[in-house]
């Protein structure tokens, strides 16, 4: 067996290294707490370790859920266990900006780590039909529900029986 050179150490230093940087990932949700916006979330690509083998990396818990929000509005809807989201991991350890806000020290020396995750709801395989009917209009459904609005600024709800009302044009 040859003895290992500087860049042949550096290069596996490097790679170890690299493994254990997260970036983001499919997941899937376990549980959610609507009150907390937190979820405990399962990714959905394994690991693959230098030796070739794979590993299931474990449910991620206290992940935020991310929804459009400002100081004025905001976008939430029901999330459910097998919901799809993507999981995107902080650069820094959040759990102080989490629990204090505004500006802060980075804390733990964390960079990238499973347990920084923040989920964003609606990431699904190409496997799963798309709930979008056309590509000019702007659906929202909840189960039967439907508030479909036209390009033509004709809005039509649903309200998953046969009536159905129409607006504008």
């Amino acid at each position: 067996m040859s003895t290992p050179t500087l860049p042949d150490i550096l290069r596996q230093a490097i790679e170890a290294r690299v493994a254990e940087v997260h970036v983001s990932l499919p997941g899937r949700v376990e549980s959610y707490d609507h009150a907390t916006q937190k979820a405990s979330v399962k990714p959905l690509i394994k690991r693959r370790l230098a030796d070739g083998r794979e590993l299931e990396l474990p449910v991620i818990v206290n992940v935020p859920v991310v929804f459009p929000r400002s100081g004025v509005a905001s976008l939430t809807f029901p999330i459910n266990r097998g919901d799809g989201v993507l999981l995107v991991f902080s650069e820094r350890a959040m759990e102080l900006w989490l629990s204090k806000g505004g500006v802060q020290a980075p804390g733990a020396p964390r960079k990238h780590a499973l347990t920084d995750a923040i989920a964003i709801p609606g990431l699904y395989p190409f496997s799963q039909t798309s709930p979008a009917e056309d590509n000019t209009s702007l659906l929202l459904r909840l189960k039967n529900a439907r508030l479909n609005m036209a390009d033509d600024g004709t809005i039509l709800v649903n309200n998953g029986s046969k009536a159905a009302a129409k607006l504008g044009s």
